[in-house]
């Protein structure tokens, strides 16, 4: 039998939480991912890939739960964690890159979601094409972080990035695809900001 505290029972506890997350128990998710951050924390320490992949699990679901200042430290470790290991330009680096700009997304704070955006879509444009779709992903944080500038300038390439990327993601998922419905709210933050009401009622329906 292995010991509650044995690396094993923590990778254990990562694939049950993430089960559960996949079910919508995001609070039994949380409490597990926890518990297998508290062993891994303990029994391989915390410069791991795998300690880096549960801070990014755990950071993840906090913020679907918006308990967001409990997110942004975990998201910052596993940023600092791949980055150490895989270096500053692995794809790796993007995933909690973009998790933090997702946070920051649902907080308002444009702009730390605009540097943590920015960031994961410079080094997925050295990995993907530049219309993948997690290439897109990352523009579209980009741009509604571009409202922090509050700049004619801004606003109007904020636009043409959604706009490209909304019509990519509509012919490959559809109008009911949660990617697709992301980018019609970032569009509405931006014609808001930018005083277009009419074409913010627009994109809201």
């Amino acid at each position: 039998f292995l010991a509650p505290d044995h690396p094993t029972m923590g990778y254990r506890l990562n694939s049950y939480a993430s089960a559960l997350e996949d079910l919508g128990r995001f609070e039994d998710a949380a409490a597990n991912y926890v518990e297998a951050e508290r062993i891994l924390r303990d029994s391989i320490g915390e410069s791991t890939i795998e300690y880096g992949t549960l801070c990014n699990n755990l950071g993840n679901l906090y913020g679907k739960l918006g308990r967001h200042e409990q997110a942004i430290p975990l998201l910052e470790r596993a940023v600092d964690v791949y980055a150490r290991l895989r270096g500053t330009d692995d794809m790796w680096v993007s995933f909690p890159l973009l998790n933090l700009a997702r946070v920051h997304f649902n907080s308002g704070n444009r702009a730390e979601e605009l540097r943590c955006a920015e960031e994961s879509l410079r080094i997925r444009l050295l990995h993907l094409p530049e219309d993948d779709e997690l290439v897109d992903l990352a523009r579209v944080f980009r741009a509604d972080g571009l409202i922090s500038r509050g700049e004619t300038a801004a606003f109007q390439e904020a636009e043409s990035d959604l706009l490209s990327a909304y019509r990519r993601t509509l012919n490959r998922r559809g109008e009911a695809h949660e990617g697709t419905q992301l980018i019609r709210r970032a569009l509405v933050n931006v014609y808001e900001a930018w005083q277009r009401q009419r074409d913010a009622a627009h994109w809201s329906e």
